[in-house]
């Protein structure tokens, strides 16, 4: 007896959502607007069956924006980001929807998701472009794509590997980010270098390689040693490891410099940008 009932409970509450789905076509605001605060409270049954309803073009899409829009704002973009999916499948060329899907993805803020929403915004502007001619600056799309831009350009990888967007200037903040990522880059290489040749160059001052076998490794290329058939001295291999000592330690501590910086100044940056997104509803 057990099982039906929950059945039916679950059938009951699905018709009582699409009733509030429903709702969303009122023309009164009233109406729409309680149903909203309904639907919010029950994401997880709620967001499957307002996607369906925008598939079948059955609900005001806009309304759904308005809804998408708010769970956005108070931190449910997971949620968000599906109901402006839906959205823009079923009107890919609307600059808002296009605009406001944008704004999710740079809120969630990984590096693929700000690459897309770069992507979507370039649609939006470009269509902004063809409805409303230079009054397109004003809109939201064009000023969010500065924001995505330099979203894009202090995200880890792209800074690394030297990325590059056209448009946008750099800001105070952005430029002193991109500026420990060049030093923390720097920083990275000396260790990958310094590592393995303080290590093998260690070796030989114990006494477990040979000189033939420092010739024979990484070492040799790197620090020029040119000692087939010399004497080796103690002293040399003494001078060998304290130096590479020290540019190990000076890299380490660049990098851990760099890596404060970035890590106490990017979600500054990041929540500063955030309050500059503009959606459309």
């Amino acid at each position: 007896m057990g099982m039906p009932d929950e059945t039916a409970r679950q059938e009951e509450y699905r018709k009582y959502i699409c009733g509030q789905i429903e709702l969303l076509n009122s023309a009164k605001e009233q109406d729409w607007r309680g149903a909203v605060d309904s639907l919010v409270l029950s994401l997880h049954e709620s967001v499957p069956l307002l996607i369906e309803s925008v598939t079948q073009g059955k609900v005001n899409t806009d309304r759904v924006s308005s809804l998408a829009n708010f769970l956005s704002a108070h931190g449910a973009n997971a949620e968000a980001e599906s109901l402006f999916r839906s959205l823009v499948s079923s009107q890919p060329g609307n600059p808002a929807y296009l605009n406001d899907l944008a704004v999710v993805l740079l809120r969630i803020g990984d590096r693929d998701r700000v690459k897309e929403a770069i992507d979507l915004l370039n649609r939006a502007v470009d269509i902004d472009f063809e409805r409303s001619g230079p009054k397109a600056t004003e809109l939201p799309a064009f000023k969010n794509r500065e924001i995505a831009i330099s979203f894009f350009r202090v995200s880890d990888k792209a800074a690394m590997e030297k990325e590059k967007l056209p448009g946008g200037t750099l800001n105070t903040l952005e430029t002193e980010i991109l500026g420990k990522y060049d030093r923390l880059a720097l920083a990275e290489t000396a260790l990958k270098l310094s590592e393995p040749a303080l290590k093998y160059a260690t070796l030989l001052l114990l006494g477990v390689f040979t000189p033939l076998d420092l010739v024979l490794g990484p070492l040799s290329g790197l620090i020029g040693l040119k000692i087939s058939g010399q004497p080796y001295t103690l002293v040399y291999s003494l001078s060998v490891v304290l130096v590479l000592a020290v540019v190990h330690y000076l890299a380490t501590r660049s990098r851990n410099r760099a890596n404060f910086v970035i890590d106490t100044r990017l979600p500054h940056y990041k929540a500063l940008a955030n309050s500059k997104l503009r959606t459309t509803g």
